[in-house]
């Protein structure tokens, strides 16, 4: 019979405290994305967690070396052996027909795009950009708080009406053109909107 290590065990315990419940990849997820650390009332906010689930979620998550608290924060412990590919794992956004499927329900979407977060680049300052007409600005909110909770991580969003949009673009809006010029993925762009950028 081979020899199984005690390190293979301590490995095998560990990742199945890490990968037991839906409820600790949220907590995870949310921790990964937060390298600065945050509160606990937040963490419920956004991962719609009960006080008492998070409770039990980060006590384990805690006891393993995932986590640790800095004064009121609750923060990530950048010296957990397993953090690089877990960050692969956990951090990618893998949702993208679904949650460009629900965006489309409300509104002529012209342009959606992912970045940021959504694409494993917290330096970025937006993580989703709708633009479009007839916007329903408040289904479309409470769609991208649905992700939120899906994700366990809160996601930075911007909404505009299309001549917003292109008014902005084309006076060379710092905040427009810095989505657009680095690092995004376009999961929407009509033609007419497109060409109007390309011109440009």
């Amino acid at each position: 019979m081979q020899e199984i290590s005690l390190e293979y065990l301590i490995i095998m315990d560990i990742l199945g405290k890490l990968f037991g419940s839906p409820a600790r990849i949220k907590v995870m997820r949310l921790l990964l994305a937060s390298p600065a650390g945050i509160n606990a009332l937040e963490f419920t906010k956004i991962t719609k967690l009960s006080p008492k689930n998070f409770k039990k979620e980060l006590t384990l998550l805690q006891n393993i070396g995932f986590a640790k608290t800095n004064k009121k924060n609750i923060v990530l412990n950048l010296d957990f052996p397993y953090l690089t590919p877990l960050r692969d794992l956990l951090v990618a956004f893998p949702q993208k027909n679904d949650l460009c499927k629900k965006i489309c329900k409300f509104g002529k979407i012209k342009l959606l795009v992912i970045a940021g977060n959504l694409l494993g680049m917290p330096e970025k300052r937006v993580d989703l950009l709708v633009v479009g007409d007839k916007l329903q600005k408040k289904s479309l909110e409470k769609t991208i708080a649905g992700f939120e909770a899906e994700l366990g991580r809160s996601i930075d969003f911007a909404i505009l009406d299309t001549p917003e949009f292109l008014y902005r673009f084309s006076m060379y809006d710092k905040f427009i053109r810095d989505i657009l010029e680095f690092g995004h993925e376009k999961l929407v762009c009509t033609p007419e909107l497109s060409t109007k950028l390309v011109s440009a």
